[in-house]
């Protein structure tokens, strides 16, 4: 059996934001908490969901729109730690070895923005 070396990320809140599919965001976040040790878990929703997670209990997210906004503005109040990393129901850790500390030195890692001029 192989035992992974559980990264120790007591600085960094693991969380979803889920109105569509809180169960499986749920789910999502025990399995990225087996394989790190997070600071807090928090799932962000509407739903009674049963969860080792924190519960924040939010307004229906029903579009793409409302739940960026909820992110960018909402998310921040919550989060009890200096990083955070945001995952969704079907993105989450699972592979810790992937992990590196200098992931801490930048302000947004993930899928690429598209800017417009």
């Amino acid at each position: 059996m192989i035992h992974e070396l559980r990264p120790d990320l007591r600085d960094v809140t693991v969380c979803a934001v889920d109105s569509l599919n809180p169960r499986l965001a749920a789910r999502a976040l025990e399995i990225s908490s087996a394989h790190c040790d997070f600071g807090d878990v928090v799932l962000f929703t509407h739903e009674e969901i049963a969860t080792k997670a924190r519960i924040v209990r939010t307004p229906h997210i029903a579009s793409r729109e409302q739940y960026s906004d909820f992110v960018l503005e909402q998310v921040i109040q919550h989060i009890r730690t200096p990083w955070v990393v945001l995952i969704q129901w079907d993105g989450y850790v699972v592979d810790s070895s992937a992990w590196r500390a200098e992931f801490l030195d930048y302000d947004y890692i993930g899928a690429r923005w598209p800017w417009r001029r």
